[in-house]
C-alpha cells in the first residue's frame, strides 16, 4: 500500500524540469578538473560525431558541475544547453 502513496511523487520526480537541476548547480570543480572534462568530453563528442552531449557530476549528494556541449540543432547551429530535453 506503501508503493501506491510513492508513484504520485516518483512522477513528479522523474517529471521535474531539468532547468531545476541547473539552478541548483554550483560549479565546485576546480578549474583544472573542469578543462580537463571539458575536453574529454569534446573528444567523446569528435571521436563518435554525436552533435551534442549534457554532462552532470554529482559528489557526496550535491550537484558540482553541470554542462553542455556541442550542437542542439546543426542546421541552423544552435548551441546545447543544461536544460534541453534529449529525444
Amino acid at each position: 500500500m506503501r508503493f501506491h502513496r510513492l508513484i504520485p511523487v516518483a512522477a513528479l520526480v522523474a517529471l521535474a524540469p531539468p532547468i531545476a537541476l541547473h539552478a541548483q548547480a554550483v560549479d565546485s570543480l576546480a578549474p583544472a578538473l573542469s578543462a580537463r572534462v571539458a575536453a574529454a568530453v569534446n573528444e567523446v563528442i569528435r571521436s563518435t560525431q554525436v552533435p551534442s552531449a549534457s554532462v552532470g557530476i554529482v559528489r557526496d549528494g550535491h550537484i558540482v558541475y553541470i554542462n553542455a556541449f556541442g550542437h542542439a540543432r546543426l542546421s541552423p547551429p544552435v548551441a546545447a544547453r543544461p536544460d534541453m530535453h534529449y529525444a
